[in-house]
């Protein structure tokens, strides 16, 4: 075994399965740490990871996140009209989670190894394959015709040591629209900490899934989430990311188009300060023809602070008729601030209309100028036109109470 996959504490995790209880989950397990092993972790040589490194984190001695905890501060306020399912530190929670949630399950309480098949999809992705095979629990939501929303609060409570939690979700829309708010958050103070997840999203045709999340976990945080869905004849998915927690916070969508009709818009929105580091990376793939994209994402970055885009629309050569569109537009407040962005076109079609950009630039001080003519101090000012350049992005967001905590979200972080 790789010594960085001993480094990420393997030998615990494995004696923390029963392998004769799940023997195909505990295959599947084995097979993805190989996997892992084999490329240990990402680095910049790694073209999707090429402006993110991950190797640091092999200096840092990790143990897996305990099943027991303390929480020592308040949850987040709830989504009026969300049923709520908690997971703490990488373990659904009964106690804090609502009795009753139609169509979901604890994936520790799922005797299958479906839930763990997405390891198998890998590609230059190590970390999907190491949340393959250290996984402890995470959610599996079946949503049929039009269901209430469904709030997914991820805790991490940090502890005395460094720790390391690993969820897999998988999420089914089999009709009608559902809507699910990934919500991460750290309550507490400890140690460096590393949230490692991935999502699975099955939708049917003509089925409709908006997916939002909002990240706001502690600065000595590692945040790694990667959401891959498969989007057929005309079915809609639609992703908002609100991020503005992590020392580094790493959020990347993998879709693919398999239909007809198939729609998949992507939006993000996020604010850095300090050192952060947050990396939105995407690949939308054109499978077939008449199917639309849109991603848009916009950034405040500040003091030396490292913002990251890259976003990849491929186009297949049946996918004639492609209407795909791209957008990096990044806000930099401090000379020390970076962006990197990188949007690319594959385009192997005749028959499309596709098109990609990415700017950068500082606030305007005119427009800083004009309001503190009308009596507005300078920093506000400066706070009310941040807002207003991120403020297309949040409108966006479908879920009412979700679109509330977005804005604070985004405003709190702003008044630091």
């Amino acid at each position: 075994m790789a010594t960085t996959a001993r480094k990420f504490g393997v030998e615990a995790f494995e004696n923390a399965f029963d392998s004769a209880a799940l023997p195909a989950v505990t295959a599947e397990r084995k097979a993805a740490l190989e996997r892992f092993a084999e490329t240990g972790l990402p680095h910049h040589k790694i073209e999707a990871w090429k402006y993110t490194s991950l190797v640091h984190l092999a200096r840092t001695a990790f143990q897996p996140a305990p099943a027991n905890f303390e929480l020592a501060g308040d949850l987040p306020e709830r989504l009026e009209g969300a049923a709520r399912v908690v997971f703490v530190n990488g373990r659904y929670s009964e106690a804090l989670s609502d009795p009753r949630v139609a169509g979901h399950t604890s994936l520790k309480f799922t005797a299958s190894s479906d839930a763990f098949v997405l390891g198998r999809e890998v590609g230059d992705d190590p970390m999907l394959a190491l949340s393959a095979a250290l996984a402890a629990d995470g959610a599996v939501l079946t949503f049929s015709g039009d269901q209430p929303p469904v709030e997914l609060l991820y805790v991490t409570v940090p502890g005395a040591a460094p720790q390391m939690a690993h969820t897999r979700n998988r999420i089914e829309v089999t009709s009608g629209t559902a809507t699910v708010v990934e919500r991460h958050v750290t309550v507490g103070s400890g140690e460096t900490t590393l949230n490692n997840g991935a999502t699975q999203i099955a939708l049917a045709e003509g089925a409709t899934f908006q997916h939002i999340k909002l990240q706001d976990e502690a600065l000595n945080a590692n945040h790694i989430w990667h959401h891959t869905v498969g989007i057929p004849a005309g079915a809609r998915y639609h992703n908002y990311v609100i991020s503005v927690g992590g020392g580094l916070a790493r959020n990347r969508i993998t879709a693919r188009l398999l239909g007809e009709g198939a729609d998949c818009v992507l939006d993000g929105a996020y604010a850095a300060r300090g050192r952060q580091h947050l990396d939105h990376t995407s690949l939308i793939d054109h499978a077939v023809a008449d199917c639309t994209s849109r991603q848009v994402y916009k950034g405040v970055i500040d003091n030396e602070a490292r913002g990251v885009f890259q976003g990849h629309i491929i186009v297949r050569e049946d996918a004639q008729r492609t209407d795909g569109h791209q957008l990096n537009r990044a806000l930099m407040l401090s000379d020390k601030a970076e962006i990197d962005s990188k949007p690319m076109l594959e385009i192997y079609a005749d028959d499309v209309k596709c098109s990609h950009g990415a700017t950068a630039g500082d606030l305007d001080e005119d427009h800083v100028f004009y309001l503190q003519s009308r009596g507005i101090p300078a920093p506000e000012a400066r706070q009310l036109l941040v807002e207003a350049f991120l403020a297309e992005t949040l409108e966006a967001v479908p879920f009412e109470p979700a679109r509330e905590a977005a804005i604070a979200l985004i405003q709190e972080h702003l008044a630091r």
